[in-house]
C-alpha cells in the first residue's frame, strides 16, 4: 500500500511557516544581542516575537488543512492559551485533536561505527542531553511572555529587566535547540518529516521524509 505523503505544495506551505519562525528568531537574537543594558522596550519586543514564535510552532502543521486552520485561527482571540487549563482548553490541545504529532521532536544526524549515517530522536539517545523547549513547558513559557506585554501598574513594583532578559535569552536558545533539526507529523499523512532550519551548505529551511540515510 502506498503511504500518504506531503505534496510539493504542502511541503512549501510548511517550509514557509518555518521560515517565518526562523525570521522571528533572528530578530529576537538581534534584540537580545545589544551591548547596552536591557530596557523595557527591548524586553517587551522580544517577548512579543517569542510569543508569536510559540503560536507558529503550535499552528504550523495545520497549514496543509486549510479549513481546520481557518476554524482554529478564527477562534484564537477567545481560546488562545498555549496548552490549556481545566477552564480553558487552549489552542495546542485543539490542534492536537486534529494532529496529535504537531509538536516538534528534536533529532540528531549521527554516524555509526560502521560508517552509516542515521537520524535519531534526541530523547532516544543515551547519555546525550539537549536543553530544548519541551511540550510540558510550553504553556508556562507562553503565559509568562504574555504577562509582560501589558502596561505596568503605576503603583506596582517595577519589572526586573535583568530577569526578563535572562529568561528570554534562555527561552530563545531552547526554541533554537527544539527546531534546529526536528521531526513532526501531519494529520492524514503516513510519513514523518524532518525539518532542518539550516544545513552546512544552505541557510534555507529543508523539509524531507524521515528515513535512514546510509553510506553517504
Amino acid at each position: 500500500m502506498t503511504k500518504a505523503k506531503l505534496s510539493e505544495e504542502q511541503q512549501r506551505l510548511y517550509k514557509s511557516e518555518m521560515k517565518k519562525i526562523k525570521d522571528r528568531v533572528s530578530k529576537v537574537t538581534l534584540l537580545l544581542s545589544s551591548p547596552l543594558p536591557p530596557d523595557l522596550f527591548t524586553c517587551q519586543s522580544a517577548a512579543l516575537q517569542l510569543r508569536m514564535v510559540l503560536e507558529g510552532i503550535a499552528m504550523s502543521t495545520l497549514v496543509i488543512h486549510e479549513d481546520e486552520y481557518k476554524e482554529i485561527y478564527s477562534g484564537i482571540e477567545n481560546k488562545w492559551k498555549a496548552v490549556g487549563s481545566p477552564e480553558h482548553e487552549g489552542i495546542l490541545n485543539e490542534v492536537k485533536k486534529i494532529n496529535p504529532d504537531c509538536y516538534p521532536k528534536p533529532v540528531k544526524d549521527i554516524v555509526r561505527p560502521n560508517g552509516e549515517r542515521e537520524i535519531v530522536l534526541i530523547e532516544e539517545m543515551e547519555g546525550f542531553q539537549l536543553d530544548y523547549l519541551k511540550e510540558e513547558n510550553f504553556l508556562s513559557a507562553y503565559n509568562k511572555l504574555g504577562s509582560w506585554l501589558h502596561a505596568e501598574n503605576a503603583f506596582s513594583k517595577p519589572r526586573n529587566l535583568s530577569e526578563m532578559y535572562d529568561y528570554e535569552l534562555s527561552l530563545l536558545n531552547k526554541i533554537i535547540a527544539l527546531l534546529n533539526s526536528h521531526i513532526v507529523g501531519f494529520s492524514g499523512i503516513d510519513i514523518l518529516y524532518t525539518t532542518q532550519m539550516k544545513t552546512n551548505i544552505s541557510d534555507d529551511v529543508q523539509v524531507n521524509e524521515f528515513k535512514f540515510i546510509n553510506n553517504i
